[in-house]
C-alpha cells in the first residue's frame, strides 16, 4: 500500500511538470487555460496536502509565469483569472510558499480598482490569504497601499465583495500594530459606508478593532458583547461573519484569566459552535477556531477541562497529523496548552503525537520549532520511557536539523535536550556550532 501511495504521489508531481511544460509550449489562450485548470485540480484535492504540489510549481519557476499573467502579460481575461486562482491557492501554503506570491501583490492591489469583478474578488482573497500568514507580509502589503482600495470596496453594492473585504481587513489586522489599527478605524469611519457598517460583518470588524487592546476588550466584556456575537452565529452563517467573530473572541481570550472568567460564562454554546468550526470545510475557519480553543486551553484547569471533556483533543491531533501546515501550526500550540494535564499528555503520546511533532521541527518556522521543542521537552520529562519513544520516532535526527535554522536559542535548546537525554556522545551540535548567530526576519 505504501508503494502504491509513493507511485501515485510521483505520478501527481509528474503530471504537474507535464502541465507546466505543455502550458509553456501552447500559444492558444484557451489551451493554456485548460492547463491552469489542471494545475488547480492538483492544488485543490480535499484529501491531500497540497504542499508538495505547491513546491513543485515553485521549483519549476512557474510562479513567475503566473505573476506575469496577472500583471497583464496576456490580453485574455480568462487566462488572467486562472493565473490569479493558481496564485491564490499557492498563497494558502506555508510561509516560504506564500512568500513566493508577494511579487504579484502590486497587480492584486491594482485589480482592486479595476473593472473585472471576478479578478477583483480573487485579488481580495489572495491579499487576505497572504495577510493571514505573518506580520512581515502584512506589513509589506499595507506599505504597498492595500488598505485604501480595500476601504473603497466597502461602498460596493455587492454583498459578497463587502464580506470578503471585511475578512481580508480582519486578516491584515491580526496581531498587527497600532498604526494599522488606527488607519483602519479611520477607514471604517469614512462617511458613506454605513451600508457596510450596518450589516453584521461591518459591526464585527468594528468590534474586532476594539478588541485589539486590553482597554477595548474590557469595555466589550462590560457591554456583554461576547454573548451577542455568539447569539448571532449559527452553522449556516457566512464565512465573512464567522471569521471576524472568531478573531474577536480569540483576541479577547488572549489577555488574562480575569477577562476570561467574565467572558466564558457569557458565551453559552461557544464550545458547541467551536466544535463545528474546527471541522468546517473552510480552512480559515478551522484555523481561527483552533486559535480560540488554544487560548481557552492556555487558561487555568477550570477553563481547559470543559474543552478536553468536549472531545476537542482527538480532532486537534488529527489536524496535526493530516492538515496543511498553517492548520498544523495552530493545532500544535493548542495541544501543547492541553498537555499541561499529564493524563492528556500521556494519551497524546499513546495516540501517536510524536512523529508529526518531530516533522514540524524540520520545517523552518521559528515560532513552530520553539513550540515543538518545549513540547518534546515535556514528553521527555514527564512521560515514562519518553526518551526511547522520541528516539524511535527519529527524535535525535529531528533535533539535529534545528542547527540548520541558525538561531542560537533554538540550536542551544535542541542541543541541550540531546545531551541531557541521550548523552554527549551525540556531538554533531558541538562540531557544527555557528561562529556568529545569524539574524532572520520575523516569521
Amino acid at each position: 500500500a505504501q508503494n502504491a501511495t509513493s507511485i501515485d504521489h510521483k505520478s501527481k508531481l509528474d503530471a504537474i511538470t507535464k502541465l507546466v511544460e505543455a502550458f509553456r509550449k501552447e500559444t492558444s489562450p484557451q489551451s493554456q487555460c485548460n492547463k491552469l485548470e489542471g494545475l488547480i485540480q492538483h492544488l485543490s484535492m480535499e484529501d491531500e496536502d497540497p504542499d508538495d504540489a505547491i513546491d513543485k510549481i515553485i521549483n519549476l519557476g512557474f510562479v513567475k509565469d503566473l505573476t506575469e499573467l496577472v500583471s497583464g502579460r496576456t490580453q485574455s481575461s480568462d487566462l488572467q483569472l486562472w493565473a490569479a486562482w493558481c496564485l491564490n491557492n499557492i498563497a494558502t501554503g506555508n510561509h516560504a510558499q506564500t512568500k513566493t506570491v508577494m511579487p504579484a501583490c502590486p497587480a492584486f492591489i491594482q485589480a482592486l480598482s479595476g473593472t473585472n469583478a471576478k479578478l477583483k474578488e480573487y485579488a481580495i482573497f489572495a491579499l487576505g490569504n497572504i495577510a493571514e500568514d505573518c506580520l512581515e507580509l502584512r506589513t509589506i502589503i499595507v506599505k504597498m497601499g492595500a488598505l485604501d482600495p480595500l476601504a473603497k470596496l466597502l461602498h460596493s453594492k455587492d454583498k459578497v465583495i463587502v464580506r470578503t473585504v471585511c475578512w481580508a481587513v480582519s486578516n491584515i489586522l491580526k496581531g498587527t500594530n497600532n498604526e494599522f489599527i488606527l488607519k483602519s478605524k479611520r477607514i471604517l469611519e469614512t462617511p458613506g459606508i454605513e451600508r457596510a457598517r450596518n450589516n453584521l460583518t461591518g459591526v464585527l470588524v468594528n468590534v474586532l478593532l476594539t478588541s485589539h487592546n486590553e482597554e477595548g476588550t474590557g469595555k466589550l466584556i462590560e457591554a456583554k458583547f461576547p454573548a451577542r456575537i455568539i447569539s448571532a452565529l449559527y452553522k449556516e452563517s457566512p464565512v465573512a461573519v464567522i471569521l471576524p467573530a472568531l478573531r474577536t473572541l480569540g483576541n479577547m481570550l488572549a489577555y488574562n484569566d480575569k477577562f476570561n472568567e467574565q467572558l466564558l460564562p457569557m458565551c453559552k454554546g461557544i464550545l458547541e459552535f467551536l466544535a463545528l468550526c474546527v471541522k468546517h470545510e473552510h480552512r480559515g475557519i478551522q484555523k481561527e477556531s483552533i486559535w480560540v480553543v488554544s487560548n481557552i486551553l492556555a487558561g487555568p484547569p477550570s477553563h481547559a477541562k470543559p474543552v478536553i471533556q468536549a472531545g476537542f483533543i482527538p480532532v486537534l491531533l488529527n489536524h496535526l497529523k493530516k492538515s496543511q501546515f498553517d492548520i498544523k501550526r495552530e493545532a500544535v500550540h493548542a495541544l501543547k496548552n492541553a498537555s499541561r494535564d499529564d493524563k492528556v499528555l500521556n494519551q497524546l503520546v499513546k495516540n501517536g503525537i510524536v512523529p508529526p511533532l518531530l516533522s514540524l521541527i524540520r520545517i523552518q518556522d521559528i515560532d513552530t520549532i520553539r513550540t515543538c521543542l518545549h513540547f518534546v521537552e515535556r514528553i521527555l520529562e514527564r512521560v515514562k520511557n519518553g526518551a526511547s519513544i522520541v528516539e524511535e520516532a527519529g527524535g535525535i535526527e529531528a533535533l539535529e536539523t534545528v542547527q540548520m535554522i541558525q538561531n542560537r536559542d533554538l540550536w542551544t535548546h535542541a542541543g541541550d535536550l540531546v545531551d541531557k537525554y541521550w548523552g554527549e556522545d551525540v556531538d554533531d551540535f558541538k562540531e557544527n556550532e555557528p561562529v556568529e548567530p545569524v539574524e532572520y526576519p520575523p516569521w
